[in-house]
């Protein structure tokens, strides 16, 4: 997700938690394992790694509450990791 092409950003990571919980609950309602990729992009620009830290925690913690709140088994998900 490109965070700062958005002026609303917070709006915005609560929606793609909310898509992201959604794919998670119904691969594991299904018997598949769900591949669980909270993507961080700040898009174009020179950001240091204090503020890509603080937008990748804000995302993973929106992510991981949601799947915890809809009872989605986090040691059956495979998560993926923002590079």
């Amino acid at each position: 997700m490109q965070l700062k092409a958005y002026t609303h950003a917070s709006v915005y990571v609560c929606v793609c938690a909310r898509t992201v919980r959604g794919c998670a609950q119904i691969c594991q309602q299904e018997g598949l394992v769900p591949i669980v990729e909270p993507e961080v992009t700040l898009g174009p620009g020179d950001y240091s790694i204090e503020e890509t830290a603080f937008w990748s925690e804000r995302v993973y913690s929106h992510v991981f509450r949601l799947l915890n709140e809809y009872d989605i088994m986090l040691d059956g998900i495979l998560l993926k990791p923002n590079m």
